[in-house]
């Protein structure tokens, strides 16, 4: 268990740390969670985004990468299947609250290298984790943005 203190840190950190708090958990949920295969859910499978989208921020893992795109105060979360490595129980998820995923779940990126799921969009706040295994590893990486900012967290 990650455990942060908060006493004398600015109030941006104090966000940022309970953003990355947030984030921890839901890793160890994840993990913790048998992922029954289904449909994506959401926007669906994608491709990359154009203009007048940009990227913010990402997060790249062995042939897998979560993305947060941004237009004007409209977020995205995208997450690329970039190589064909022997993926297992792939599991994707977006939410712009801190303990929802109302933007949508999937447990399917699409085919390498161009793969890729879109979440609902969102304004202010979003953040988005991918969880796989590649053989017996299990790699997570996430991503939460805000206005003040992005934090990064990943396991292996």
């Amino acid at each position: 268990m990650v455990r942060i203190n908060p006493r004398g840190l600015s109030a941006s950190r104090r966000r940022q740390a309970t953003i990355l708090t947030t984030l921890v958990t839901a890793a160890a949920l994840t993990v913790g969670l048998s992922v029954v295969a289904a449909p994506a859910q959401a926007q669906d499978l994608c491709g990359q985004p154009s203009s007048p989208w940009s990227l913010r921020e990402q997060n790249a893992g062995p042939g897998a990468r979560v993305e947060v795109w941004q237009q004007q105060n409209t977020l995205l979360v995208r997450l690329a299947n970039l190589e064909s490595n022997g993926k297992t129980n792939v599991f994707g998820e977006a939410g712009s609250t801190r303990q929802g995923n109302d933007l949508g779940r999937t447990a399917s990126i699409g085919d390498a290298p161009s793969g890729s799921w879109c979440s609902d969009t969102g304004t202010g706040y979003i953040w988005g984790a991918l969880s796989w295994d590649v053989n017996g590893t299990h790699y997570w990486r996430a991503i939460a943005c805000g206005p003040n900012g992005c934090v990064k967290s990943q396991v292996s």
